[in-house]
């Protein structure tokens, strides 16, 4: 399908979290949410409209020091904004997705490869556009984001980005039909309270706070455990984790990632960390659950010489994930030589660098992975395109985090909870007068998505979010 672009609309709205959520460097108490709406038509003149939505997350696409939160959001609102001028100024009138996708990729990455912090704040913007453009391109034919890529819909050419890849064709290495579930892999940020004991400020909004209370009432098998980067306090986190954990779930549904947001410069340190917690009966049964370590090093030093040594050490406990180190198109195919097996697929990050990544694992000899890393998307966009993405590659389980840092659908007018619920009733559920996300037994229902559009066919748009650009082809 050949599209024209012929207008672009974002909003902002801001959410406010209902517990602290603290990552790396940063703690976060409010976010603001950008919604991207694209006008398109195509070769017979029908016109749609696509979206696509994300939160500017500070201190996670750029971790320079100099910056303040406030700037990060700045540069990310700067990011779509070039995205989008540069789209709408395009000489390339009617293109396939995949063709206006690679004529931004390549402006959009061809002086900022060499600095990870700008090229993952350049790539957001890009991967909205993106996103909104699949999601148009779905809803002008009536079909869902898995059945576009299985008939190539988008115009999916990955030897234009990967020569690695002639002759892979993305819709033979799927199966026919996205998946129906997945498991939910619940995030303890380190600030998290692990027992209801802890949990003495948390608000009395008869949600759960503590670990032990979301484990109760979603019954989760699944975590991400966030680590500070102090080896002594994230020795002595995790070894009180194993103890809850290691009681509280079965052993052989158990599963475990471990996330150090870059803060380890010495990566020996942390396997001198994973070392000692094995010394302890609980220590080794969450080894024993460890499925990756991601990022624990800083971007800068992903390729470094060295590094796959230090990686090899540290595969003794369980393999490492590309995150923030995933800074371009080219990221992951450069990081597998030095060590690197896994990469985390995330929509803000690019879903056609997703679908490029798979090739990559597709022709890895079983010896890498994908692994699906929620930045805390926001509902309903960005948390149902994301969880499409993850149905159409199969993907085991996915990270997620809003539905316990913030209060459900609440960030939504009354209108925009009732449509979410009336559209999407396996994906979401009242409970008394709270719309929330729906996990029963660790899972995630997904069939709501297998629908026409990109992750659902909602219209997100609210008259009383705040515009942030409105721009229309010349």
């Amino acid at each position: 399908m050949h599209l024209k672009v012929h207008a672009a609309r974002a909003t902002t709205r801001p959410f406010q979290t209902r517990l602290p959520f603290r990552f790396g460097a940063v703690t976060i108490t409010n976010l603001q949410r950008v919604l991207l709406s694209v006008d398109v038509s195509d070769e017979a003149g029908r016109h749609a409209t696509g979206f696509a939505a994300d939160f500017m997350v500070p201190r996670w696409f750029d971790k320079r020091p100099e910056f303040s939160p406030v700037e990060d959001v700045c540069h990310l609102e700067a990011s779509l904004k070039v995205a989008v001028a540069s789209l709408l100024s395009s000489q390339q009138r009617s293109a396939t997705v995949f063709q206006h996708w690679l004529t931004l990729e390549r402006t959009t990455f061809a002086t900022k490869r060499e600095d990870a912090n700008e090229a993952l704040v350049a790539g957001f913007g890009l991967a909205l556009v993106e996103r909104a453009l699949m999601d148009a391109a779905c809803r002008l034919v009536g079909v869902s984001f898995h059945a576009a890529v299985l008939r190539n819909l988008f115009g999916f050419e990955p030897e234009q980005v990967l020569p690695e890849l002639a002759g892979w064709r993305l819709e033979r290495d799927l199966p026919q039909h996205a998946a129906t579930k997945v498991r939910l892999r619940h995030t303890v940020g380190f600030l998290d309270a692990l027992r209801r004991s802890e949990a003495q400020n948390a608000p009395n909004d008869g949600l759960p706070a503590a670990l032990e209370d979301d484990i109760d009432a979603h019954g989760l098998s699944a975590f991400k455990l966030k680590l500070s980067g102090t080896a002594s306090q994230d020795l002595a986190r995790l070894q009180d984790l194993a103890a809850l954990l290691c009681s509280r779930v079965p052993l052989s549904d158990l599963r475990v990632t471990l996330d150090a947001n870059e803060q380890y410069e010495d990566i020996d340190q942390l396997t001198a960390v994973l070392d000692a917690l094995s010394a302890g009966v609980p220590g080794r049964q969450l080894l024993a659950a460890l499925a990756f370590v991601e990022q624990p090093l800083p971007r800068r030093q992903c390729c470094a010489p060295g590094t796959a040594v230090a990686i090899t050490r540290l595969n003794r406990h369980a393999p490492v994930l590309l995150d923030e180190g995933d800074s371009d198109t080219l990221a992951f195919s450069r990081a597998r030589h030095h060590g690197w097996h896994g990469v985390s697929v995330k929509p803000c990050k690019g879903v056609f660098r997703a679908l490029l990544n798979h090739g990559l694992v597709a022709q890895g000899n079983g010896k890498l992975f994908l692994s699906a890393e929620d930045l805390t998307c926001p509902p309903t966009t960005a948390l149902q395109q994301d969880l499409a993405l993850v149905a159409t590659l199969g993907l085991p389980d996915v990270e997620k985090n809003a539905h316990h840092y913030f209060r459900g659908l609440d960030a939504l007018s009354a209108p925009e909870r009732d449509n979410a619920l009336r559209t999407h009733p396996q994906l979401y559920e009242r409970s008394g007068n709270l719309a929330q996300l729906a996990v029963h037994r660790g899972f995630i229902n997904l069939r709501d998505l297998d629908a026409p559009g990109f992750g659902g066919g909602l219209d997100p748009r609210d008259a009383h979010d705040t515009l942030l650009l409105h721009e229309e082809r010349a």
